[in-house]
């Protein structure tokens, strides 16, 4: 679902982009768009109307360039968040949205004190009834980037959701600890031989590929790995609750006992999720004072904390220990 919002944004936009052909304004029965605006401002379509074209024609022309810089800021939002990907499309998106708000407030403005004027010079000629502006479209265009906002922070929250550790490259020993084999050697009784030296080299590349065949096998065995849970005190002592990648798992009170689930009830506790990539699991309590580390320190409410395996973990009482395996 998260990865269509930025479809649904650059929409958004598109839409709010087409509400320049909705009728604004009404002059005497006549609706005027944004378009017609844009229109006027250029000299066309105003002669159709008589006088009251040419008055409009003159208090609308310096709107043309204002209406055209909101539309190419418009079309230039909804392309850059479809560029911008959906980890990130919260970032233009708010941007464009502000800095178009923005314009059109000063555009709002300016009409506004346009058609004071306009409908002030029409009263003296007892028309001042003929200019009207349209409802309609002003609250299309707040639902429409209400929608555009929300987004926006919806993505905001869920990018700070995810963790942001990144990939470290793990040192080989030292070779303070490969000992050469000549000193070896040279603390025997006996002369080294070219026999001996030979001997030397096929041990030590015996122990490099036992050692690589170990890591091979150690390698394969985490990127299948997925999580477990292991009960260390109680009922639970010895048993193994298997995770899968990224799902959940809850821990669950009873009133008397915490239980493992992997589905989630109104007494949860904490939850629980692994992570391959990073080797860590992401606990999230649900209630204050309910999880704690082995040390006895709390874990707070709603918070993530990626916490490394092996970890020890109790709920409500000490009792009631399970490590992240």
């Amino acid at each position: 679902m998260r990865k269509t919002w930025r479809h649904i944004a650059a929409a958004l936009f598109v839409v709010s982009g087409c509400m320049i052909f909705l009728p604004l304004i009404e002059v005497s029965g006549i609706s005027i768009s944004l378009l017609d605006v844009m229109k006027m401002g250029i000299g066309s379509g105003a002669d159709a109307w008589g006088e009251l074209g040419e008055i409009a024609k003159n208090y609308m022309k310096p709107f043309f360039f204002l209406i055209l810089a909101l539309i190419v800021l418009i079309l230039a939002s909804a392309v850059l968040c479809e560029a911008a990907g959906w980890r990130r499309f919260y970032i233009p998106a708010f941007g464009g949205a502000l800095i178009i708000n923005v314009l059109v407030v000063i555009c709002s403005v300016s009409v506004y004190q346009k058609m004071k004027a306009l409908r002030s010079g029409l009263d003296f000629f007892g028309m001042g009834d003929v200019l009207r502006i349209r409802s309609l479209p002003i609250v299309l265009w707040c639902l429409i980037y209400a929608g555009i906002f929300t987004l926006c922070v919806l993505g905001l929250l869920k990018a700070r959701q995810i963790p942001q550790t990144g990939a470290y490259d793990i040192l080989p020993e030292g070779f303070h600890q490969k000992k050469n084999p000549w000193e070896t050697q040279g603390r025997q009784s006996h002369p080294v031989t070219e026999q001996d030296y030979l001997n030397q080299i096929q041990s030590l590349e015996k122990e490099k590929q036992k050692q690589q065949k170990q890591q091979a096998w150690e390698q394969n065995l985490l990127s299948d790995y997925q999580g477990a849970l292991r009960g260390k005190s109680g009922i639970f002592t010895g048993k193994v609750f298997l995770m899968e990648e990224r799902v959940p798992v809850y821990f669950l009170w009873d009133g008397q006992q915490v239980s493992v689930a992997g589905q989630q009830s109104e007494e949860v506790l904490a939850e629980v999720f692994y992570l391959p990539v990073y080797g860590e699991y992401c606990v999230t309590p649900k209630e204050r004072c309910c999880c704690f580390l082995e040390s006895g320190q709390p874990l707070g409410k709603e918070r993530h904390y990626y916490l490394s395996r092996g970890t020890i973990l109790y709920l409500k009482d000490p009792r009631m220990k399970f490590e992240l395996a």
